[in-house]
């Protein structure tokens, strides 16, 4: 059965290599920190490192620096292609927007050279300057012209809701060029619901909750904001945060419709519909209700997501056999699974990533 991978993140060596001189040297580094960890220093970093990420101490794996490891684990785990997302704690959004833009540019050249190098194995997901929306489209133009198929976003976006104005030149640029966009949220930006909760949460289950609830606000501030309406082409891929909680999402969009009938002109299909128009995820293979959703709805929108080479946000994959961590607990044991139809499974291995990506990838 074909593969696609659609949530890997990519931290080639020459990330920031691109840079303009005058700004090098404001720009991450990563310097060692014994036993052979490594982290991220960012000049004028605006808080602590937070509880995970690249700016805390850790062994890097190989396939963040070197396309052409990450090639060899592909291979090994049976995927055929992934979604480079970028490795994203050190694009903070409260970067200078110039910095930022110099560092995106920089990234997006850098990842994109696997993906010239590999157009058959790698989908080039391009990170953009989003604290100016000039150079967030100059940059997605730019992208596009050398071959990127998505665009990248964090939840967090200075507390920004998406469906804020701001956004939608962005939006109408996705939707005319058809070109979706991989979402994540993370513990490190400011104004995002995971980040409220970081401060009081041991253990770190606010970002469980928070992703959470990011995605759930996303989603329905753009469905009722009006925006999938103006934007019919306008898709994104919520990563990292499975696909049960779309069971709860129907549900009170259902209610909320039912009950308040003065929602109906707020959108111009019902709320449920562009959870599978406008809205993909990515699947935990673990999640028990998973069949349970494959029955009631029509799995369309739910692709795999392996998170490589973080592992997930469980933990699973840490171990010193990585690979084989990852290939056992989010490939075999989806395609293992006894509640999914074969249909279904080939449906979340490979064709809804298909119909997501939908500009010429087959």
């Amino acid at each position: 059965m074909r593969l696609i991978d659609m949530d890997t993140h990519f931290a080639p060596a020459d990330e920031f290599d691109y840079v303009s001189d005058d700004l090098k040297h404001l720009t991450p580094q990563w310097f060692g920190h014994g036993n052979g960890n490594v982290a991220l220093t960012v000049p004028n970093w605006p808080r602590q490192p937070r509880i995970s990420g690249t700016m805390v101490p850790h062994k890097r794996f190989a396939g963040d620096v070197d396309a052409e490891l990450r090639l060899k684990d592909m291979d090994r785990m049976g995927v055929e292609m992934q979604l480079l997302n970028p490795e994203f704690g050190q694009y903070a959004y409260e970067t200078e927007p110039r910095l930022m833009s110099e560092m995106c540019r920089s990234a997006n050249m850098a990842i994109g050279k696997s993906i010239t190098a590999h157009p058959d194995r790698f989908i080039g997901s391009a990170i953009l300057p989003t604290q100016n929306m000039k150079l967030t489209l100059d940059e997605a133009e730019r992208c596009l012209d050398a071959g990127f198929q998505t665009l990248f976003m964090k939840a967090a976006q200075g507390g920004q809701a998406y469906d804020n104005q701001y956004f939608w030149p962005l939006w109408d640029f996705a939707s005319r060029h058809n070109v979706p966009i991989s979402v994540h949220a993370n513990t490190r930006d400011w104004g995002g619901v995971v980040d409220a909760t970081r401060m009081s949460n041991p253990g770190g289950w606010g970002f469980f909750v928070g992703t959470l609830a990011e995605y759930c606000a996303i989603s329905c501030g753009m469905i009722y904001s009006g925006a999938f309406d103006a934007f019919p082409n306008l898709r994104f891929c919520l990563a990292e945060a499975g696909a049960t909680w779309l069971l709860w999402l129907w549900d009170r969009l259902e209610l909320t419709h039912d009950v308040s009938p003065q929602t109906h002109n707020l959108c111009q299909k019902h709320p449920t519909e562009y959870l599978q128009s406008n809205i993909y995820v990515t699947v935990d293979a673990t999640e028990k209700s998973l069949g349970h959703l494959c029955d009631r709805f029509p799995p369309k929108n739910l692709m795999l997501g392996t998170d490589y080479p973080h592992g997930d946000i469980t933990g699973r994959g840490r171990t010193s056999d990585k690979v084989g961590a990852l290939r056992a607990t989010h490939i075999d044991l989806l395609l293992e699974r006894e509640d999914l139809t074969e249909e279904t499974k080939e449906d979340i291995a490979y064709r809804n990533a298909l119909t997501f990506l939908g500009n010429g990838v087959h």
